[in-house]
């Protein structure tokens, strides 16, 4: 093993204390996204299951379930909307250099908040929705 500058040279490049807050924020936003996006397709198939049994309904019926299914795409696709914009942040975020990092990371944590309560909000309102329609149109 070598030796430089009194530091022992372990083979493994250490990152600076603001690239690994970066990568770490960086991983949580990605667990995230995926989480969010999971839960989009898993509210999509009960939105299929619902769009299935509308099908077995009389006339009356149908028109209320497939109204009720409508304001559901519409806030199921208001939370795909949000979930591409914190795709954007997560991409400018990875572009930026360390010295800018330091300049947004305030400022990112606020607007990922943001987006954290606007998908929540709209899943919320999607899964009542979806459950109660389910109910309703069994």
């Amino acid at each position: 093993m070598s030796k430089k500058g009194g530091k022992q040279n372990t083979g493994v490049t250490e990152l600076s204390e603001p690239t690994e807050k970066k990568h770490v924020y960086q991983q949580k936003m990605e667990a995230q996204l995926k989480e969010w996006q999971a839960a989009l397709e898993e509210q999509k198939a009960k939105l299929n299951q619902l769009r299935a049994r509308a099908e077995q309904l009389e006339a009356d019926a149908k028109i209320a379930v497939h109204e009720t299914m409508a304001g559901i795409e519409k806030r199921m696709e208001e939370a795909r909307a949000k979930i591409e914009i914190g795709n954007q942040q997560l991409q400018k975020l990875k572009a930026e250099g360390e010295e800018a990092w330091d300049d947004l990371k305030a400022g990112a944590g606020t607007a990922w908040d943001n987006l954290r309560f606007g998908v929540e909000s709209a899943w919320d309102d999607v899964k009542k929705a979806i459950d109660h329609a389910t109910a309703r149109f069994k």
